[in-house]
């Protein structure tokens, strides 16, 4: 039972910092609740993932749904996870028809015919090359909408693990964000 707790205090702890750096960049979180938190461990040469959004196609402000990355460890060669050199918000635009706003994967993710052309007229953009990546050190904090692409880049360290936290800020609505 001493790991069960440990567990639950390091929980704790990240749910803190998730929503210090919210607080530190004027995000709005008090509605929120903090879901999926899980280490996201890349061992070298390994890691990458293909471009992806995690959650709804669809902004709303505020957001109510936020991922947070933290990297509580450091090697030469690891970077952050990848964002958009463009704003994805102008090319990616807002639905006006929320009703069938699905999360990224359900199997109701079947696009209208005019979210199909506004995501076929973005899908240039969703190449690795228009995206931005920076060296990690220890306590490095990235937040996104979960609407924003992003994807994690390869751990190009010489023989240490890539180590992030990662968690959820979503309203409390969202029955199936964990879907």
């Amino acid at each position: 039972m001493a790991a069960a707790g440990e567990w639950q205090r390091l929980l704790g702890q990240v749910e803190s910092l998730c929503r210090d750096a919210c607080d530190a960049v004027g995000i709005a979180h008090a509605a929120l609740e903090f879901l999926e938190p899980k280490l996201l461990v890349a061992q070298p040469k390994q890691g990458e993932q293909v471009v992806h959004f995690d959650a709804t196609l669809a902004y709303d402000a505020p957001p109510t749904t936020i991922t947070f990355l933290m990297h509580p460890t450091e090697a030469d060669g690891n970077h952050s996870t990848a964002v958009p050199l463009f704003s994805s918000r102008a090319h990616f635009p807002r639905r006006t028809d929320t009703s069938n706003t699905v999360i990224y994967g359900s199997p109701a993710a079947i696009p209208t015919r005019m979210r199909r052309k506004q995501l076929q007229d973005g899908l240039d953009l969703l190449q690795p090359a228009c995206f931005h990546r920076v060296p990690v050190r220890v306590g490095d904090v990235a937040l996104c909408r979960q609407t924003v692409p992003h994807f994690d880049t390869r751990n190009d360290s010489s023989g240490q693990e890539r180590v992030v936290l990662f968690g959820m800020l979503a309203a409390p609505s969202s029955d199936a964000q964990d879907d």
